[in-house]
């Protein structure tokens, strides 16, 4: 009856397909005796089936039908001891130059990420998504950065944001601003235009009028330390207000991990994706780090390191502060520094996440649910659930566990595709 029951299930759902969707075997899937992480609460459903139809997950059930047989049109994968988690999304990224493109958005899948959001916009951004021969990914690209060199007058904001819509970038990206006035009139044309805007918190700009702006992110948890001079309940005012507006923040705490050379060379061979970058390109990076060391001298590395030690503690303070008042975080890599691999530099950003005193569950909403989220795209991604898109990858361990079984990734599934670790590594060039 069971067994009715589902093939019935399965015969519905073709009906809503074309034959031509259908005859493509690649876009269907059932997915045999999986755990499922599903994010949208903190625990594993064991031992399910899951039906991918084209780009849609289309049932979610028990496994225990020992005579469920293949069904027509359906390719099936045996996922025993495997657990299946909605796919990783980057949200501080900077895209290389086009040439590199390709390599650069296969890692990001070879490390289970699914979506982007590129931090700093090019005109030359926009083809991405229009080139087939490029990986396919959700990508949430930004205009061109504004910077403190603009004057920004009612005119000129209005402009900014209607070009920057029209031309099919979904958001703004400020990396610093001339003047407060330059920054209301940026702020009411993309509250205007309903376009979002977000950046760096900025020394001009004081928090509380940024908070309330309508900026949906601050990168960097820049803006909290700053104004720790003015004491601890002034920023626990400041974090309030983050709730309260519904202010996101990506820290980006790798990026001055490496910054501040706080990892010997030994211990940076030991980072994610190192197989898949060349012998010549890692002796490169080794003579310019220890060039910049030597250059910078053991006094002040010793001096340059403890500072980020001190500054460190104060971020991850603020970090966990930020949970527990039920803000949201992102999570972004900000890669593109010596030994920060594309793709996997996130799984070293949700480490300092976990450092700091988050749970591994809490880490992995940031890295998921909590990007639909913010992108307004929570109906469609960040959670595996019926009538979700297939965006997801499968992993032979539980990062609920241990993060690092988030290296364990085996195949992904994104935009009607599925792709398998050997097949993407035989795409890099």
């Amino acid at each position: 009856m069971r067994f009715t029951i589902l093939l019935l299930t399965i015969c519905i759902l073709q009906q809503g397909f074309s034959q031509a969707e259908l005859s493509d075997m690649s876009k269907n899937y059932i997915l045999r005796n999986v755990n499922i992480i599903p994010i949208n609460k903190d625990t594993i459903l064991k031992n399910q089936m899951v039906i991918i139809t084209g780009n849609k997950i289309t049932l979610i059930t028990d496994d225990n039908d020992k005579a469920f047989q293949p069904v027509d049109r359906y390719s099936f994968i045996d996922c025993k001891d495997k657990f299946l988690m909605p796919g990783l999304a980057d949200m501080h990224a900077h895209f290389p130059e086009y040439n590199e493109l390709k390599n650069y958005l296969t890692l990001n899948l070879l490390a289970g990420v699914t979506s982007i959001r590129s931090m700093r916009g090019d005109e030359t951004h926009l083809n991405i998504k229009k080139d087939k021969n490029l990986p396919q990914l959700n990508l949430y690209l930004s205009s061109p950065p504004i910077t403190k060199t603009l004057t920004i007058d009612k005119k000129t904001a209005d402009s900014i944001v209607t070009v920057s819509k029209e031309n099919g970038f979904v958001f703004l990206k400020v990396l610093s601003i001339k003047d407060s006035l330059s920054f209301t009139n940026l702020a009411a044309a993309c509250k205007t235009h309903s376009f979002p805007f977000c950046g760096h918190g900025l020394s001009n700009i004081s928090m509380p009028l940024l908070l309330k702006s309508g900026y949906n992110s601050i990168e960097h948890l820049t803006g909290y330390a700053e104004n720790l001079n003015k004491g601890d309940t002034y920023v626990d005012k400041l974090i309030k207000l983050t709730t309260k507006h519904k202010v996101y923040n990506c820290a980006t705490e790798d990026y001055f991990e490496l910054g501040y050379n706080m990892q010997s060379i030994t211990d940076l061979k030991k980072r994610n994706g190192l197989k898949y970058i060349a012998d010549t390109t890692i002796v490169k990076w080794d003579k310019e780090i220890t060039e910049d060391q030597t250059k910078i001298g053991d006094s002040k590395l010793k001096e340059q390191r403890e500072t980020y030690i001190k500054m460190r503690g104060i971020k991850n303070k603020i970090l966990v502060s930020l949970v527990k008042n039920n803000a949201q975080l992102l999570i972004g890599a900000d890669a593109g520094s010596n030994y920060s691999i594309p793709g996997f530099a996130l799984l070293e950003e949700m480490k300092h996440h976990s450092n700091a005193g988050l749970t591994n569950y809490q880490v992995l909403c940031a890295a998921t649910i909590n990007a639909a989220k913010y992108m307004n795209q929570s109906k469609k991604w960040g959670t595996v659930e019926i009538n979700k898109e297939a965006n997801l990858i499968l992993l032979n361990a539980n990062p609920l566990i241990d993060l690092n079984n988030l290296n364990s990734v085996e195949g992904v599934f994104i935009n009607s595709e599925h792709k398998t670790v050997k097949e993407l590594e035989s795409g890099l060039k």
